[in-house]
């Protein structure tokens, strides 16, 4: 038994059946990749009779020796690197969370059925979508249907056009509309919300008017002959999405300890739980998806990766040089 726990041919098989596992783990969808082959107890097992294995081995070659020492190195990154990753599966915790903006959670989703709890709340205090936009000037578009007449002009703060008896005047544009504390501004420069404000003029006198790009059928009531006006607000081609970002704060006791913003591959960390920009709402683009990921064998599993690349270096550089030392001793 000793010698089969012993043998490297035992540590090629299950190093093999190990990658090819994890390579038939990478290719599940992600939500099914620990049931079905990471959080399985054979993988688990097999993880364990590595460690086993590299135990035995590294005993049944005796004492460590500075001609050694790099082998010795290796079989203790091996060690840390299974077992962090096996402590990881066995402690860690993997959810989700979806949050409106001003929406707070204390739970992280693990299925339909499943949660479990952070231990602290976190707050979506803003969401926004980035994108490339061509450089379009935007432009107004205002049909008299009844006469069949179209005026147009691009949207500049000032900019003027006529067709009697109305005159048009831009008020002020705002890329990504929102009214927040009774003040009419944006949130960023992307065109995610268009909106702007026109003065319209007749012989009757003045009313301002709300022309939203997005929502065509919302605006001002007015009343009279301007609400036979068709407005038209266009932006252009909808631009591709670079990124998109959520500004996150934690709290702890009733009171926020810290804001944080991430986006994708630029993650948040707090009190051992990492979250992950991974999906919005793409229709109305108002709630993020962020996921949970909480791995206490991280820590180990890089600690074996540093160990492992010392016994390489000296494995490489250093045991050529005592091996050149032993044997001129020996010939001396």
């Amino acid at each position: 038994m000793w010698k089969v726990l012993c043998s490297a041919k035992l540590a090629i098989v299950l190093m093999g059946a190990i990658i090819l596992a994890s390579i038939a783990g990478t290719l599940c969808p992600p939500e099914k990749a620990g049931e079905l082959v990471f959080g399985t107890w054979w993988f688990r097992g097999g993880m364990a009779l590595i460690c086993v294995n590299t135990v035995a081995c590294t005993i049944s070659h005796g004492r460590v020796t500075m001609l050694r020492l790099g082998v010795f190195l290796v079989h203790v990154s091996v060690l840390l690197i299974f077992g962090g990753a096996t402590f990881g599966g066995v402690k860690g915790e993997k959810g989700s969370l979806a949050l409106e903006v001003g929406q707070s959670s204390d739970v992280a989703a693990v299925n339909e059925y499943k949660a479990f709890p952070l231990g602290f709340t976190v707050r979506l205090d803003d969401f926004h979508v980035e994108r490339d936009y061509p450089p379009v000037t935007p432009r107004l578009t205002v049909s008299l249907p009844d006469r069949g007449e179209v005026a147009t002009l691009d949207v500049k703060e000032g900019a003027t056009t006529a067709v009697a008896p109305y005159q048009f005047t831009i008020l002020a544009y705002y890329p990504d509309y929102i009214r927040s504390g009774g003040v009419d501004t944006t949130k960023s420069s992307y065109p995610n919300n268009p909106a702007v404000q026109v003065l319209v003029k007749d012989g009757q006198g003045e009313k301002k008017r709300w022309v939203f790009a997005n929502h065509p059928e919302y605006g001002d009531s007015h009343g009279g002959a301007v609400d036979a006006l068709v407005f038209a607000l266009e932006v252009g081609a909808s631009g591709r999405i670079k990124q998109f970002r959520s500004r996150l704060t934690f709290i702890e006791g009733g009171k926020d300890v810290r804001t944080e913003e991430i986006w994708v591959n630029r993650p948040a960390r707090h009190r051992g739980y990492t979250f992950y920009q991974s999906s919005y709402d793409q229709e109305r683009e108002s709630w993020s998806g962020l996921q949970v990921v909480k791995d206490p064998g991280v820590p180990i599993v890089y600690g074996g990766f540093a160990v492992q690349i010392a016994g390489v270096v000296l494995i490489i550089f250093l045991n050529p040089i005592l091996r050149a030392r032993l044997l001129a001793g020996r010939t001396a």
